[in-house]
């Protein structure tokens, strides 16, 4: 269990008001559950056009904002409705929530809101991050890279925070298609002479699912794996 001071931080953003998004609070107890007290505080910036069934969440500092940059693919012409902004949504709250961090003298464990983590993964991140400024996951399936990188899970540390925003700012904007934020981010890592690096925690993205591994993330879970984890009294 890791006693740094930690700000855990997300987007969030649900267009639906007709699904009660129970995920939330589950997401919440990952958190609470396994590391109350090992970190500063959890903020999560809801952006708008988005519905929550709670406007207070136990433990989780909201900020609920009315506007709404859009996914990246609403920049590049790959989604509708088109958004005339230099940075998508994800991109802007990252930034956000790097100087919110680094404002109140934490870190930043950047936790994706359809996250999951298991066993001690903060404390596992700190051993893999060394003495880097920075690390962040792998989306491989079958031996191969699927993507650039994997973004639901990173760590950056205090210290390194202003040259991570300086290092992500220097690139072009979001509505460059070689430059969307998995290419920044391996970009980056290419050009930090040792300062940022890869973690081993997933499979994220990729399945299956490690149910009996002792340190374990994933995303985008399914109704079936959310009852399998039921079924094991890991939620």
């Amino acid at each position: 269990m890791t006693t740094r001071r930690t700000l855990i931080g997300s987007g969030y953003f649900n267009p639906n008001p007709d699904i009660l998004d129970t995920f939330v609070a589950i997401r919440n107890e990952n958190i609470e559950d396994r590391y109350n007290g090992g970190y500063a505080r959890s903020v999560v910036i809801s952006v708008g056009d988005s519905w929550r069934r709670e406007l207070d969440w136990p433990g989780v500092d909201v900020v609920d904002l009315k506007g709404n940059c859009g996914h990246v693919h609403q920049l590049i012409g790959k989604q509708t409705p088109a958004k005339a902004h230099a940075y998508c949504g994800w991109s802007a709250a990252v930034m956000a929530l790097a100087w919110l961090a680094y404002c109140d003298e934490a870190d930043l464990l950047y936790w994706e809101q359809d996250c999951l983590c298991f066993g001690d993964v903060i404390g596992e991140l700190y051993r893999q991050m060394g003495n880097r400024g920075m690390v962040f996951g792998s989306y491989i399936e079958k031996g191969r890279h699927v993507m650039q990188c994997e973004q639901s899970l990173f760590l950056i540390r205090h210290s390194f925070i202003p040259e991570f925003v300086r290092s992500y700012l220097r690139y072009d904007d979001d509505t460059e298609i070689r430059m969307l934020p998995e290419n920044k981010f391996a970009s980056m890592e290419r050009h930090s002479n040792g300062q940022i690096g890869r973690h081993t925690i997933g499979p994220g993205r990729a399945r299956p699912l490690p149910y009996d591994a002792p340190i374990w993330s994933a995303q985008k879970f399914t109704a079936d794996e959310l009852a399998e984890l039921r079924r094991r009294g890991m939620i």
